[in-house]
């Protein structure tokens, strides 16, 4: 399932995660074709060219035949440009629908797709959450089983920031991130887990700053840093408590950012 990280801050955009993937394969047994799961690596998120937006996934590593990584590049090619972050999330959930909404047992893909656009004359971030997940147990950290309807909805001014104006989303953004508890959203297994060790984390960071031994994150880089801190952290635990088969998370951090347009 992996980890997958996304920061929305006044500089711009993150997408951070690991390499591990988990996937299935066929080995001879006596005759007979046995499926067993193993880890690879390889990337999870994708950066569209001159920045337009990124994209990553959590979950089915392939889609007909080929990596999720390159299926989600050639639908980054035949999308090349565009002037509505809304109208790619649409064409990707009909892709996905198409390719992978027939498949049984249903497979879990939690894809999101960043980008920046004008709303009432103001640039705004919007993430556009594709999947066909569609719930999770806040308490366990656990998903809800996957279903065979991709569904997408933008999760920022669609969701988390609708009581807040365009012109007043990015110095929200900017007080979040003062405070080092920058805008996110984060996906992957084991959640609780995750947040527990993200919590220790943040507050060792702040312990670190106020005996002057680590800068507060400025820039888009500096929290790029952190960033990959939080993954490369979440792989050091599968990596010394997960069991042989079963190390989902790890393989390194891979980081790509976007940022904040100027017009």
């Amino acid at each position: 399932m992996s980890i997958l990280i996304i920061e929305v801050l006044p500089q711009g955009m993150i997408f951070a995660a690991d390499r591990a993937l988990t996937v299935t394969k066929e080995v001879p047994d006596q005759g007979q074709t046995a499926m067993y799961q193993a880890q690879e690596l390889g990337p999870k998120i994708l950066r569209w060219p001159r920045g337009r937006g990124l994209i990553g996934y959590v979950g089915l590593a392939r889609i007909g035949g080929q990596s999720t990584h390159d299926w989600l590049f050639d639908f980054m090619g035949d999308h090349v440009e565009f002037s509505d972050p809304g109208e790619v999330a649409a064409d990707l959930r009909n892709a996905l629908q198409d390719s992978v909404g027939n498949l049984s047992p249903p497979q879990g893909l939690i894809i999101q797709f960043g980008a920046f656009k004008k709303h009432q004359g103001i640039t705004v971030p919007e993430m556009w959450h594709v999947t066909n997940i569609h719930g999770m147990n806040n308490d366990t950290g656990e998903y809800d089983p996957p279903t065979n309807s991709f569904r997408a909805s933008e999760e920022i001014l669609g969701h988390w920031l609708n009581h807040i104006r365009p012109n007043g989303v990015r110095s929200y953004l900017q007080t979040q991130a003062s405070t080092h508890n920058p805008f996110w959203f984060h996906h992957g297994i084991n959640l609780v887990i995750f947040n527990t060790l993200e919590h220790s984390v943040k507050e060792a960071f702040k312990a670190l700053q106020e005996k002057g031994k680590l800068q507060p994150p400025q820039s888009l880089e500096d929290w790029e840093r952190h960033s990959r801190m939080w993954v490369l952290l979440y792989g050091a635990y599968f990596e010394a408590f997960g069991e042989a088969g079963e190390k989902f998370v790890g393989g390194g951090a891979d980081v790509l950012s976007i940022p904040w347009p100027v017009n």
